[in-house]
């Protein structure tokens, strides 16, 4: 009998401790640019637009709490929930798991891409205004970033001189 109750108890913890466990699939909730931190959320927003069917562009955003203070604005990462998402936009959820993707240097570059987004990101007025990454270059010594507007679509492009 003691037998048989070790051996149930045994099972129910396995199945208990195994229901438990966070798991992520391959392909992540949310890739893109984090556009801002408070504390330890972190606003993330996707550089492509989804198609709704309409001729808007919709750009995926979404406020994720408990980020590692390691992430930095103008970090591209993969974003993975831990739980729901709210759908309000931007959305918001809770951070389960982040890849990053660009902390990297061009050869001959002394910023990284993260760096450049932050000061381009220091350079526009922003108000209210929710911006994505269209795109991020550099080419001898100085960085292009141009932003959009994810409501008014409206463009802007920063120059950022390659210095620290």
């Amino acid at each position: 009998m003691f037998y048989r109750l070790t051996l149930a108890m045994g099972l129910i913890l396995l199945i208990l401790g195994g229901c438990s466990s966070e798991s992520y699939g391959e392909r992540s909730d949310i890739a893109g640019y984090v556009m801002e931190k408070k504390g330890d959320e972190i606003l993330v927003v996707s550089p492509e637009s989804e198609d709704l069917g309409g001729n808007e562009e919709f750009y995926d955003a979404v406020w994720a709490k408990d980020a590692p203070n390691d992430i930095k604005v103008g970090d591209r990462i993969a974003l993975w929930f831990k739980g729901g998402l709210e759908t309000s936009y931007p959305g918001q959820a809770t951070v389960g798991k982040i890849e990053l993707h660009n902390r990297s240097t061009p050869k001959d570059a002394t910023i990284s891409e993260g760096e450049a987004l932050r000061h381009a990101l220091d350079e526009v007025e922003r108000d209210r205004s929710l911006f994505t990454v269209q795109s991020i270059k550099y080419d001898q010594n100085q960085w292009s970033v141009i932003l959009k507007d994810t409501k008014s679509y409206e463009t802007q492009t920063v120059t950022v001189e390659d210095e620290k």
